[in-house]
């Protein structure tokens, strides 16, 4: 349903979503529990978690939001971006 409700926004909007990042403080905070030596607490297994599907959910989301840019100029936009 998200990529059908992209379609109405318009090519500013697309851009902004396609600019989404995590904030530094997840970032880090992901680096930190994917990279940890040791076995990690149940609740630091859940922010993993849950900072693993944050960081999905974006990345699909600009994907979706180039997706419809291309379709809409005509171009490979994924191709000339930098997802990250």
């Amino acid at each position: 349903f998200e990529l059908l409700r992209m379609t109405w926004l318009n090519d500013h909007e697309l851009m902004m979503i396609t600019q989404q990042m995590m904030s530094a403080e997840e970032q880090a905070r992901l680096a930190e529990l994917s990279t940890r030596n040791g076995a990690l607490t149940s609740k630091d297994q859940q922010h993993l978690q849950w900072l693993r599907n944050r960081y999905s959910e974006i990345t699909l989301r600009k994907a979706r939001a180039y997706a419809v840019l291309s379709v809409r100029s005509g171009k490979l936009l994924l191709k000339e971006s930098h997802i990250t």
